[in-house]
């Protein structure tokens, strides 16, 4: 029954292997059977026992079911498997037949075709996702050559499944002939795979695939823009950044085809559509005046045009969403496919999971056919910087509100932004069932249709049990830019200069101190309550927190920790969040966190300093650069193991105490560590070589995090330089101006 193994043991059962222990299917299934069951930790028995259980109940209430029952697993059965022809993908089919049964199973295929071969067809032919693509398509078709240059477009990501009408409209009204790649089959995901050079999410993998069929197809350019962000309304305090993965595709595709002469037909101008017209028509302007000569006059004209054409798509996906919420189906389940549309509507890339689900009874219904407009989702994620993040909020928002509609959510492994979407949606949908799916290159039919029908079930106990009681609404969001005097504010340790941050807040009155550097305990406590998809400072800041908040005597009430608020792109925007909802779910809902952002450089932290904190915090910043950047220069060669360290955090303890004081005398301060450092004996030789160690700057300066990377490079004969901690700060501060 279990596919991970099971062992009996007289009338005592242990099943082996697994990931989850559920205990309220084990006891349901023991009262059953009347065995007792033994599970050892982390074993996943939700899926194989989970639908016994399901198939067991269904009998008892006298409904018809197709569960064989558990002596099924004894019963002698064949495997063959072929190669189906019937399409490009050429999926490898396993067929098993069971000792009498006249109809053999088959698995394996992408279309799910084989497996409901002899089935009768759903009622409802009609695919609301196609009905989508086919908005978008409008009257396009692929013409043959006539002269006129050709504009490649993927199949693929937002520049198709989100804006074709758009683009098709701009370069069709400049004269130009568009061309679309073929749509995704599996010939082309294994052609991506062989392109990459870094492993993504399965979109972005896939897009290598579209740009190839492209250059196949000899257009004179691919379209791969440089979309930095996206058009937002008024009410939307972000920036609405594109992820970075979404932002940087462009010249992803770039180096994997560095060295082939057709990297210079890809067209990649940078744009900004979050500020109008006026910036767009700046930018699109100049870059096609400076590409084809084309006056920026007429590529305006093309814009408004463009705009024009898109504006009616999204009127007519409205329109036609607002018909289909008014007619949900009485007699099938109604569900929102939750996701990017580059994922929901391409079959290949979702394995087929529209047909699946509606061969199971469910009309799937797309994102934007929701009424989004009007969710008023900022008040509770007031950095949802990511336009599809919002989309699937607010989604998740009305299908938790609706008793009508359910929800399943198709996300993609390796998906930066959904690792934190994922516990959003958790709470949006809190108290009614949810279908979560992930889908990579990797993914295998079978489950995802194991996972449907458990689904599907679930749903019938919800619906029998609860009466379609609506969820509560999710919190909003409760962190205070400014640190209260009453508290002592915690500064997570990410390197020593966060000695400065927290000396430079004591010298304006904020009582401030830092948390001492991360160890097992504070990753254990982390990764208890966050997925391990999140980045890894966000698990180790988290545990960091968890643990000062457990200590004997901590009062919440009189604690707050730093966690910057940032308007995206990346993650980072995203911690102090999810770290709310982890303080508020285990009981620590008076515990502050101090949430100041890049908007007004960090203003609020300094309760009204502005300038004078952040010269004096910059001050220790560069200051402590300089005296990390002579420890590595010594600690090499060093005569007496450890000296150096000694010496150095002599030093540092003078250079926090300068801070706090005003910093009147620092660069006394540095002389003198200077020449503390320079009388640190060494040994004779050669100088070693020297390696720099750049990256994301956590995990590049947090020596605990990293594995003590500086350490193991010394040990094996290196001298080491890394790049220094003001770069954050300067970078922050550009962006600022």
């Amino acid at each position: 029954m279990c596919a991970s193994g099971e062992k009996k043991i007289g009338e005592k059962i242990f099943f082996q292997g697994g990931v989850t222990n559920n205990r309220a299917v084990v006891s349901a299934f023991e009262a059953v059977t009347g065995k007792s069951v033994t599970v050892p930790p982390h074993f996943d028995v939700t899926g194989a026992i989970g639908a016994a259980m399901l198939a067991r109940d269904t009998v008892s209430d006298g409904r018809a079911t197709s569960f064989k029952g558990f002596d099924v697993s004894r019963v002698p059965y064949s495997v063959g498997k072929f190669t189906c022809g019937k399409c490009a993908n050429q999926c490898e089919i396993r067929k098993v037949q069971i000792e009498g049964e006249n109809q053999p199973l088959f698995f394996g295929d992408r279309c799910d075709g084989w497996a409901t071969a002899g089935k009768p067809s759903p009622e409802h032919e009609h695919d609301l996702f196609q009905e989508r693509v086919d908005l978008l398509m409008g009257d396009f078709r692929d013409l043959p050559a006539d002269g006129r240059i050709t504009i490649g477009i993927p199949r693929a990501l937002s520049v198709y499944y989100g804006y074709f009408p758009y683009w098709r409209t701009f370069f069709e009204s400049l004269g130009f002939r568009v061309v679309l790649s073929r749509p995704t089959d599996r010939s082309l995901v294994t052609t991506s795979l062989e392109i990459l050079s870094a492993e993504t999410c399965f979109p972005v993998e896939v897009l290598h695939g579209h740009v190839h069929d492209l250059l196949e197809r000899d257009v004179d350019h691919v379209f791969l823009p440089f979309i930095i962000t996206s058009e937002a309304a008024d009410t939307n305090p972000t920036v609405n950044y594109n992820c970075p993965w979404i932002q940087t595709y462009p010249f992803m595709l770039r180096g994997a085809y560095r060295e082939d002469p057709r990297v210079e037909r890809f067209l990649t101008p940078a744009l900004h559509f979050r500020y109008g017209s006026r910036v767009l028509g700046d930018q699109l302007g100049r870059f096609m005046k400076e590409t084809f000569g084309i006056p920026v006059s007429e590529v305006r004209g093309a814009i408004r045009k463009a705009e024009r054409k898109f504006a009616a798509f999204e009127t007519a996906v409205t329109i036609r969403g607002r018909e289909v919420m008014a007619n949900l189906p009485k007699d099938r389940t109604a569900a929102v496919i939750l996701g990017r549309p580059y994922n929901t509507c391409d079959p290949e890339l979702n394995l087929g999971l529209v047909d699946k689900l509606k061969k199971l009874g469910v009309e799937p219904i797309p994102i934007d056919y929701l009424p989004l407009r009007g969710q008023g989702i900022f008040a509770e994620y007031p950095m949802m910087y990511w336009p599809n993040g919002q989309k699937i909020l607010a989604a998740a928002r009305v299908a938790a509100g609706n008793p009508e509609l359910n929800a399943v959510y198709l996300g993609n492994f390796r998906c930066g932004p959904d690792s934190f979407i994922a516990h959003y949606v958790r709470e949006e949908m809190r108290g009614k069932p949810y279908l979560q799916l992930e889908v990579d290159e990797h993914s295998a039919d079978a489950g995802m249709i194991t996972r449907c029908e458990a689904f599907l079930d679930s749903l019938k106990g919800y619906r029998k049990n609860s009466g379609n009681v609506s969820p509560a609404a999710a919190a909003a969001a409760r962190y205070n830019p400014s640190p209260g005097t009453d508290r002592i504010l915690y500064f997570p340790y990410m390197c020593d200069q966060a000695h400065a941050l927290a000396a430079a807040s004591r010298r304006f009155g904020i009582r401030a101190d830092v948390l001492p550097m991360q160890d097992e305990i504070d990753i254990a406590m982390g990764r208890e309550h966050t997925s391990s998809r999140e980045c890894f400072p966000m698990i180790c800041t988290t545990g960091s927190f968890l643990k000062k908040l457990r200590e004997p005597g901590c009062d919440p009430s009189r604690v707050s920790f730093f966690m910057p608020s940032h308007n995206g792109p990346c993650r980072f925007g995203q911690y102090n969040k999810l770290q709310r909802g982890i303080f508020d779910r285990l009981g620590f809902t008076e515990a502050d966190i101090i949430s100041p952002g890049n908007d007004n450089a960090y203003e609020d932290l300094s309760r009204g300093h502005g300038n004078s904190y952040r010269l004096l915090a910059w001050k220790g910043i560069v200051a402590i650069d300089v005296l990390r950047k002579l420890k590595q220069e010594k600690r090499p060669y060093e005569k007496v193991s450890g000296e150096t360290d000694r010496v150095y955090d002599h030093w540092l303890g003078e250079v926090v105490k300068s801070i706090e004081g005003g910093a009147g005398n620092l660069a006394e301060v540095l002389e003198r560590a200077a020449l503390g450092i320079r009388g640190v004996e060494i040994t004779g030789g050669r100088r070693k070589p020297i390696i720099g160690v750049v990256g994301e700057i956590f995990m590049r300066d947090n020596p605990f995090c990293n594995g003590f990377l500086i350490r193991r490079l010394e040990a094996l004969g290196a001298e080491t330089v890394i790049a220094p901690v003001r770069e954050w700060v300067s970078y922050s501060t550009y962006r600022y101006r």
